[in-house]
């Protein structure tokens, strides 16, 4: 039997990006034989929802990966990275401005941590066009990072953020190991 707590999520590379490339980041997981933290199987695996959610408007959010990661075996803290494509610009009235890029990580079909950064889109020109069809004219600027986790012996979430706001979470084991795995898409 193993015990899993989510530590953090962290997007790489530069803090400001194309719009129109890859979006890649990082899950921080502690994997240990005992603690207060989530029991899982061996063999269970984690899904991802990775979808970009402008705040002004509900009814344009994009789903934009869906990924299978684990078993989370190693004991210590275990690094996952994952990458999805950028969102379809065309289907954005207007991309820029504040926007939520969202991540639901699901375990069992059950909610299991829900991460969500803070992102900004500028556009690069003074020239604002009047429909954007691709994404080479923009920005996307990383702000902040904040994340819920659920527990199973616990429905109701915890939360925090990147900056250390309060959260009610036991210790990281001592063995701190480090694997770098990379998700497979899911098979639609």
């Amino acid at each position: 039997m193993r015990f899993v707590k989510f530590l953090k999520a962290s997007m790489t590379g530069a803090a400001e990006q194309p719009f129109d490339q890859p979006i890649t980041f990082r899950l921080h997981f502690d994997v240990t034989n005992d603690g207060d933290r989530t029991v899982v199987d061996g063999e269970d695996t984690f899904e991802a929802k990775c979808i970009w959610a402008p705040i002004w408007d509900t009814n344009i959010d994009q789903v934009l990966d869906e990924l299978e990661f684990g078993p989370l075996t190693t004991e210590g803290e275990t690094v996952i990275e994952l990458e999805c494509e950028p969102p379809d610009v065309t289907r954005i009235p207007d991309p820029t401005g504040p926007t939520a890029f969202l991540v639901d990580i699901r375990r069992k079909g059950k909610p299991f941590v829900h991460v969500g950064f803070n992102m900004a889109i500028d556009n690069k020109t003074e020239e604002i066009p009047e429909v954007y069809t691709s994404g080479k004219l923009l920005t996307r600027r990383v702000g902040k990072c904040c994340h819920r986790s659920y527990t199973s012996r616990d429905a109701s979430p915890t939360r925090t953020d990147d900056g250390g706001a309060k959260v009610v979470t036991p210790p990281v084991s001592k063995k701190h190991r480090t694997e770098v795995t990379t998700a497979s898409t899911i098979a639609t």
